[in-house]
């Protein structure tokens, strides 16, 4: 008897236990022995953190759709290879083995890595949750966490401190958890906005890049007429595209979209590590007959940018995959057991080397920001195609050899194209 009743009270502590809320940890912290139902190129199908007991570990949160998680594995790589024993590198995420296992095998970037991971997790994404990806843990040999950070101070000097037991210098980040600030649910200035709203007839607010916002666009259409805009951490010629395109989702070429005949300070090329060329920006206004957000937004990048812009339309060479004669061969499906990891099609470099089962919307953003050529792919009326073809538009005559099998051609052209200005404002 007695021992069937300390079986119920271990039970009854252990479900009290799970159901009590996992506090977040911060550096400093020691981290408990974490337990890992599912893991992928480990010595066990199942496995916990003191697997790794002696060892400097660094955790490595991601999911498979961050593209900033992916372009950083192969470095992530080469710091597994260059401390080996001394330092293990665990990959961890909160979605399927099958997803994963999928990405690992389609994903051309990262085909031929092989890392140690954590699959289906819940755990350690409650003790140290995040909104921006990756997110970095990094614990010495002690189980004590040194650092967590975006994975940007990756360097060989850091890691060899996190290894040595050294102080580490590099700033925590920290994340905004409450989504009404991170998403900017509520205008930027939010101050009684509910209350107000009804009374608005005009509100713009532009800012430097934003860390505690995620990048996102998207507008809401309030019952009294009121439309807000929010664009979070883009890039400038993003904002300009959009405002001049009167859309969020027109495709973007981004080689050609934007010419620059000015000298302002602002740099065109991406500046992924200060972010000075990125911005917020937020639009709340009536709406009226034949005005769009375009007018007011395009007025406000150039007061407070600086530029002097205008739309005109250039000469471009365009590649043109479009149907060859009344044949339409390219609607047969394909084997759905063989579709690629992104669904639509695979990528390198940037430009398309396999479309199966593609949405035209979705294979013309990504083609158009192909770095070689901008490519459109033309086929009126429809939503889906199927082609598999092998990439090659330095060679147009294998492509065409290919493609006919599909009733399709790809042909260059000088399209007229409409491209924005940027020049010199003169106040």
């Amino acid at each position: 008897m007695k021992t069937r009743i300390l079986a119920i009270v271990l039970a009854l502590h252990v479900t009290i236990s799970l159901a009590q809320k996992i506090k977040p940890l911060t550096v400093g912290d020691k981290v408990p022995d974490v337990v890992f139902k599912t893991m992928l190129n480990h010595k066990t199908p199942s496995g916990k953190l003191s697997d790794f007991k002696g060892k400097a570990l660094i955790i490595d949160m991601w999911f498979r759709q961050c593209g900033a998680c992916v372009d950083a594995m192969p470095h992530l790589d080469s710091i597994q290879n260059t401390f080996k024993d001394e330092l293990q590198v665990l990959l961890v995420t909160w979605q399927t083995k099958k997803e994963i296992e999928g990405f690992w095998k389609e994903r051309l970037p990262v085909q031929g890595l092989k890392f140690t991971q954590a699959v289906e997790d819940t755990v350690v994404k409650a003790l140290f949750p995040a909104v921006g990806y990756p997110h970095q843990i990094w614990i010495d040999k002690n189980g004590i966490v040194k650092s967590i950070n975006d994975g940007r101070q990756t360097t060989k000097a850091n890691v060899n401190r996190l290894i040595a037991g050294e102080a580490i210098n590099i700033a925590i980040k920290k994340d905004e958890l409450d989504p009404s600030v991170s998403k900017a649910s509520i205008p930027m200035a939010g101050i009684r906005y509910d209350e107000n709203k009804g009374k608005i007839l005009h509100y713009s607010y532009l800012s430097e890049f934003r860390p505690e916002l995620s990048g996102a666009s998207g507008y809401d259409r309030q019952e009294n007429g009121t439309v807000r805009f929010r664009f979070l951490n883009e890039h400038y010629a993003q904002l300009y595209h959009i405002a001049y395109a009167g859309s969020i989702s027109v495709p973007y070429d981004r080689k050609n979209r934007i010419i620059r005949n000015d000298t302002n300070p602002i740099k065109h090329a991406y500046d992924n590590v200060n972010f000075s060329n990125y911005f917020c920006y937020d639009l709340i206004f009536k709406e009226k007959a034949g005005v769009l957000f375009s007018q007011y937004m395009i007025e406000d990048l150039d007061r407070y940018l600086g530029f002097k812009s205008h739309e005109e339309i250039r000469k471009i060479k365009t590649l043109i995959i479009r149907p060859n004669g009344k044949g339409k061969r390219y609607k047969d499906k394909l084997e759905p057991n063989k579709r690629p990891y992104t669904e639509y099609g695979k990528f390198k470099n940037g430009n398309l080397v396999l479309l199966n089962n593609g949405w035209i919307d979705f294979v013309n953003l990504i083609a158009m920001e192909s770095p070689e050529i901008p490519t459109v792919f033309e086929f009126p009326g429809e939503k889906y195609i199927n082609l598999k073809i092998t990439w090659n538009s330095d060679n147009l005559p294998a492509m065409n050899e290919e493609l006919k099998n599909y009733d399709v051609e790809a042909i260059i052209e000088n399209r007229d194209t409409k491209v924005i200005v940027l020049e010199n404002r003169l106040y």
